[in-house]
Order: structure tokens, then C-alpha cells, then sequence
């Protein structure tokens, strides 16, 4: 049996699902991770806390219900929200499903905190990330230095007049 609607693909986090992210993210999510919490902090730790922090997180799994992504949102202000992902090859060998479904999710996090953005830094080496919020009508802004190793990171802003029409 192959998963395909957006209740079989995205789906609650459980904590195998972290262990197997931790141990299957791409080089890139990896050095993002430590680029944000530094290297001291153990990749299933910062996924932990990542999640811990979310109001809301979900893990999005491919066709054969593996795990691929893993995201969450939390409330920061009374109209924004931060937003997060990382994922696993998974994601870019079934680009059309997540690209497919990530609206959907995002328009109901949208819904359920009532905020009209959504915000946060991605490293600026994620090129699959730029890619992937690019196509979610997200607006990148100007590279700064953050973090505990002073990397590179792009601010970036998704507004919910982009996926749902006022």
C-alpha cells in the first residue's frame, strides 16, 4: 500500500521518527542545525528541542510511510509565527508530494494560530530550502550573520495572503 493523501503523509511526531531524522537528515539540514545550536548540541537534541519549542509540529513521511521532513511552527507574537524544517533525501527524491502538500499544512497553521506571518533564518548554503520556500511564495531577504559559529543565514517572511486569499 503507497500513502498519498495529505492525512497519510503528514502526520503527529512520535519519537522514533526524530531518531531516524537525526540519524537520515541531508548534510545540509545537518549544518544548518549546527550553524542555529552549534555543535555541542547532538543533532536528536536539537530536533527535540525544535519540536519541544512548536506549538504545532508534524513529521511527513514518503509514500511508504517512511519519514522524510520534519516541521513545527510556534506563536512568537500575537500576529506571527516561527516556522521550521529539516528533512531527509526523502524529500527531494518525491519532490511533487511534499510540494504538493506543504500548502495545505501551512494554511492550516495559518488557520489555527490566526497569524498573518510566518518567519525565520534559513542558513544561506540550503539551497534546497530556498528552492522549496520559493515555491511557497516566501520572501528571502538580505543574508545576515547569526548563531553561535556566525554563519551566513537568509531572514525569510511566508504571509498568509500568499496562500489564502483575504
Amino acid at each position: 500500500m503507497t500513502l498519498s493523501t495529505y492525512a497519510e503523509i503528514v502526520r503527529e511526531v512520535l519519537p522514533e521518527d526524530l531518531e531516524y531524522l537525526a540519524e537520515n537528515l541531508r548534510k545540509a539540514d545537518i549544518l544548518e542545525l549546527e550553524a542555529t545550536y552549534g555543535r555541542d548540541q547532538s543533532i536528536l537534541g536539537a530536533l527535540d528541542f525544535s519540536v519541544a519549542l512548536s506549538d504545532y509540529s508534524r513529521v511527513c513521511v514518503t509514500k511508504d510511510g517512511i519519514p522524510a521532513m520534519v516541521c513545527g511552527v510556534g506563536r512568537v507574537q500575537d500576529d506571527s509565527a516561527m516556522i521550521w524544517a529539516v528533512g531527509t533525501n526523502g524529500v527531494r527524491e518525491n519532490p511533487r508530494l511534499f510540494l504538493e502538500h506543504s500548502p495545505t499544512l501551512l494554511k492550516e497553521w495559518f488557520k489555527t494560530l490566526g497569524v498573518s506571518l510566518f518567519w525565520n533564518y534559513t542558513h544561506a548554503a540550503n539551497k534546497v530550502h530556498h528552492r522549496w520556500l520559493k515555491s511557497l511564495g516566501t520572501l528571502l531577504l538580505l543574508e545576515e550573520t547569526r548563531g553561535p559559529l556566525g554563519e551566513p543565514f537568509i531572514p525569510f517572511i511566508i504571509k498568509r495572503s500568499s496562500l489564502i486569499p483575504e
